[in-house]
């Protein structure tokens, strides 16, 4: 049986299925790890959303599940044989939208403000050695902000898009890891009520992961 790389990108309820044309029967405990991330980032729009350009900070938790290079590579003769051998050597890691990252600005004397949040899942490919790894990534995404601005009538931004990220992942301990990246966010743009376009953003960003290794059963 084969087990395709898309089923291997796990969750906190993490299942992993392995469709074949004929049952064999032989089954295998499959390591897996259950991440749980909290960071803190900065928000950085192409317009002015506080007439004072006010700082928008992030929070970031993350609940994501991944299977580690060295599983990939101890089943890579169950892979299909179009998957390419680096990425047998990569970490493969896929966040649910179960958990949003939430938008803030602090309090300031001329009473303006943005908040807001972004949900959507995600999915991230790390290489490297055993100390140090560099990873991209891929999502989709929803975003609302609320801004409390005298730039705008219309207080409300509500709109879809797509993320593109890299990071650098330091593992000084094999269930610790800490990662510094930045997220780039193209949104469909919308027209704002002062006549201006906003749909892109960039984040930048550092994380705290802490990893919880179990088993789950599959049958090869």
């Amino acid at each position: 049986m084969q087990i395709r790389p898309f089923l291997l990108l796990v969750t906190l309820g993490l299942t992993v299925f392995s469709p074949s044309h004929a049952q064999t029967g032989q089954e295998i405990e499959l390591p897996v790890t259950a991440n749980l991330g909290l960071g803190f980032g900065q928000l950085h729009s192409h317009i002015d959303l506080t007439a004072s350009d006010q700082r928008i900070f992030s929070f970031q938790p993350e609940l994501s599940g991944s299977v580690s290079r060295e599983t990939l590579t101890k089943y890579k003769d169950k892979l299909p044989e179009e998957v390419p051998q680096w990425l047998t050597k990569a970490d493969i890691s896929y966040a649910p939208y179960v958990l949003p990252t939430l938008y803030f600005t602090p309090s300031n004397d001329r009473g303006e403000s943005v908040y807001g949040a972004s949900i959507g899942p995600g999915v991230a490919v790390n290489v490297g050695a055993d100390y140090v790894s560099v990873g991209v990534g891929l999502g989709l995404m929803a975003t609302y902000l609320y801004m409390e601005s005298d730039r705008f009538v219309d207080n409300h931004y509500l709109t879809l898009g797509a993320r593109a990220e890299w990071n650098i992942k330091l593992m000084p301990m094999r269930y610790v890891h800490l990662e510094v990246g930045q997220k780039y966010m193209q949104h469909i743009e919308r027209e704002l009520s002062n006549d201006e376009f906003i749909g892109r953003f960039r984040e930048d960003y550092v994380m705290l992961h802490v990893r919880f290794p179990f088993t789950t059963n599959v049958k090869l």
